[in-house]
């Protein structure tokens, strides 16, 4: 999430074979690793498929055929995992056309006696996502960064937001659909394709009209989740936020839980932990906190990120974070990398040609890569 004004686990060394060189979905059947490398083996630490991100299996699954499943799950079908024509259509496997169901059904390449569960994760939900003062929203891809095509601009956003209002943070849902809350207190659902906009009638208080958003897991590896949000009244110092949550269902309530010190943005790990990124603490800070009373659980402290920040924004991904974050007199926003496990910062994009305000990032997001 971001505003305007990647838990790491270590990273893993594979014994698989792969092959070096650009990996896209049209030159690897298996998985992509960070380096850029194909992953073709069935290792429960890097699954994936047809070019997908490599990811880490839950406790107690397997990668069977690109896909996390529990040895022994029911599903299945015949041998080209029943249903459609690759691998489990909805009308037979329980699933969708591409890959089967997350209950039944097989996967495009496994199907057969055993089958397992499908990824219930579209690619779309596996990335960051950006949206810059001026609306341009953009994908990221923190594989590609400080290389050309970090960024995928996918048009500006035209959603009805009153008298002018910028967007002003964002998080992004299992669905690929985008939060966008914009300086005066609107909110909207935003496809990341399309950018279709649909406005959301949230219910928050004068206080939390504006706010940092993070979805955080339910439970770790689960497929529920929860929106937690900072919040602030319009115009507001930002020198202390509300904590709490937003319902994301009718009537789309904020439940206000505890007062922090700052103004954080937040984002959240499919192993159900919350993170928060303060810029304007002395020094600035990384911090998970408690899910229910925002007490700060652990810290990194960001010393080379001091200064006044006029623009910034916060995702976890594959293990680390990224901080996009302007600071007065600066001309746009520089992207940074904190290390999950040290909190070492790096700035693999000094300079990026943005002003960028929100990202997000689903829980579908890689807790680890290699």
């Amino acid at each position: 999430m971001t505003r305007f004004a990647i838990v790491s686990l270590a990273a893993v060394l594979l014994s698989a074979c792969g092959t070096r060189g650009t990996c896209t979905q049209a030159t690897c059947m298996g998985c992509c690793s960070r380096d850029d490398r194909c992953v073709t083996a069935t290792d429960a630490t890097a699954c994936g498929r047809n070019g997908s991100s490599c990811n880490s299996c839950a406790a107690g699954q397997t990668c069977n055929g690109g896909a996390c499943s529990i040895p022994g799950s029911t599903g299945g079908g015949s041998g080209n995992g029943g249903g459609a024509a690759m691998g489990g259509g909805a009308a037979v496997g329980g699933g969708n056309a591409a890959g089967g169901g997350s209950t039944a059904g097989g996967t495009a390449q496994a199907g057969g006696s055993g089958g397992g569960m499908a990824d219930p994760c579209s690619d779309d939900a596996k990335l960051v996502y950006v949206v810059d003062s001026n609306g341009t929203f953009s994908s990221f891809n923190p594989r590609l960064a400080g290389m050309p095509g970090a960024f995928t601009d996918k048009g500006r956003l035209n959603c009805p937001a009153s008298g002018g209002a910028q967007p002003f943070s964002m998080g992004v849902d299992r669905d690929a659909k985008a939060w966008v809350v914009y300086g005066n207190g609107e909110l909207f659902r935003v496809d990341v394709n399309t950018l279709a906009c649909s406005r959301i009638a949230v219910m928050s208080p004068n206080a939390a009209k504006v706010y940092g958003m993070g979805f955080v897991t339910d439970t770790a590896g689960g497929t529920t989740d929860t929106l937690y949000i900072a919040g602030n009244a319009v115009n507001s110092t930002f020198t202390n936020s509300q904590f709490g949550t937003l319902s994301t269902t009718s009537p789309f309530n904020v439940t206000l839980r505890a007062q922090l010190t700052g103004a954080p943005e937040l984002t959240g790990t499919g192993d159900a932990h919350l993170w928060a990124f303060f810029p304007n603490l002395s020094p600035p800070l990384v911090s998970e906190l408690n899910k229910q009373n925002g007490m700060t659980l652990r810290s990194f402290q960001a010393p080379t990120l001091m200064g006044q920040p006029t623009a910034w924004a916060f995702a976890f991904w594959g293990g680390d974070f990224w901080i996009f974050l302007q600071r007065q007199n600066e001309t746009s926003t520089t992207v940074y990398r904190m290390n999950g496990t040290t909190g070492a910062v790096t700035t693999p994009i000094p300079s990026s040609g943005r002003r960028i305000v929100g990202a997000g990032v689903s829980t579908c997001a890689p807790i680890m890569i290699e």
